[in-house]
């Protein structure tokens, strides 16, 4: 008969690999560690986005790291950075360097850090290098947010042969880990249809949690945006776009240009969805987010929002309590599911859809893959 001492050490250990940025990135490992630590796994979170830095909290948290590999990461990020927000003319050409050589050298970092544990599960692209190196007795998951050379090239950031050299890097951490995800299904089917089948890609999508309050109707119905605000894929002057014809109230980060007129309310966490009535999604048209999909709509969903999301998404077409508008239908459409009977019927519709997408349930097929082990 086991002790409790020997129960306890006999758990498997679990490291998840995350960049916790207060946005969706942080979400998916945080749900994931309660999930297997409920399931009796010994779980920790390896939070790599203050890598570089002295500290991950405080005013540390904006100085480099004194090690000489993580100040030469510090360098290459605020390189990275300043290159991003001064110099976004020259990113075409030479962000295929400065994303490679990071990557490279955060593989260096994190890779001695991965040793002891039975299961590793990563979720950050940009660590994603470490499956790279010899983990044959370690069972290793690799829950990929969205395929990062389509999202490099889509936005500019990469010539035609860097994006081939850059995909086909992509493709060897696919093949190299036991288990691939993604943080939608619809980025798995877009892989097995644009990169490869790899033959070790399951499903597991990202979730929601019910909220304590959910939105209610109003004869004054208010319009909400809640995300990041720094992608391309945002569409901002789409956003700017709307905002001219209509009041959408915006969250996120980082603030957006002045010069679009954006009705800018700062950061705000999920809750404030409860005082609107639709919430909005705004999106490029690349082949990526056309097939894509975004967090923030089974946020919306959550919380009873009608949401309104750009007509050329693909992926949303039979999602309940959804809306799908062009720039030039957008006011219409508002107004006709402002009547409170249709309000109220695709409001049911958006509760309806989130109960799919509870954590509970999204994740359970997380479990197989850790049972299964290191085997295809």
């Amino acid at each position: 008969m086991q002790t409790g001492d020997q129960a306890i050490n006999n758990k498997q250990k679990v490291l998840i690999i995350g960049y916790m940025d207060g946005f969706a990135n942080s979400s998916k490992p945080a749900h994931i560690e309660r999930f297997l630590a409920a399931h009796g796994y010994e779980v920790k979170i390896l939070n790599t986005m203050f890598l570089s830095r002295l500290s991950d909290n405080g005013y540390k948290k904006f100085l480099p790291a004194v090690r000489p590999s993580l100040f030469l990461l510090y360098c290459l990020e605020l390189i990275s950075y300043i290159q991003g927000r001064f110099l976004a003319f020259s990113r075409e050409n030479t962000y295929y360097y400065l994303v490679v050589a990071r990557m490279r050298l955060r593989r260096k970092i994190v890779g001695p850090l991965l040793t002891g544990y039975d299961h590793i599960i990563c979720e950050s692209s940009i660590d994603s290098l470490v499956f790279l190196d010899d983990m044959k007795e370690t069972n290793t998951i690799y829950d990929c947010a969205t395929p990062l050379a389509d999202e490099l090239y889509y936005g500019n950031e990469l010539t035609i042969n860097q994006y081939s050299k850059f995909k086909n890097s992509e493709i060897k951490v696919y093949e190299s880990v036991n288990h691939l995800s993604f943080h939608w299904k619809c980025y798995a089917d877009y892989v097995k249809k644009y990169y490869k089948d790899t033959g070790n890609i399951f499903i597991l999508d990202g979730g929601t949690d019910e909220p304590a309050a959910k939105a209610q109707y109003s004869s004054k119905p208010k319009i909400v945006y809640l995300g990041h605000l720094g992608g391309y894929w945002t569409n901002l002057p789409l956003l700017s776009k709307l905002s001219k014809t209509c009041d959408i109230d915006v969250y996120g980060s980082p603030a957006p240009p002045t010069e679009l007129g954006l009705n800018y309310k700062g950061y705000a966490r999920p809750s404030v969805l409860a005082d609107y009535q639709f919430g909005l999604i705004t999106l490029s048209q690349d082949r990526l987010r056309r097939e894509g999909f975004s967090a923030k709509h089974v946020e919306y969903l959550s919380y009873g929002l009608p949401v309104l999301v750009p007509d050329w998404r693909t992926s949303t077409k039979n999602m309940g309590g959804t809306v799908h508008y062009t720039p030039d239908t957008f006011n219409k459409l508002v107004a006709k599911y402002s009547d409170k009977e249709e309000w109220a019927r695709t409001s049911q519709a958006a509760l309806m859809q989130a109960a799919e997408y509870e954590w509970k349930t999204v994740l359970n097929p997380l479990l197989g893959m850790l049972e299964g082990g290191t085997n295809r």
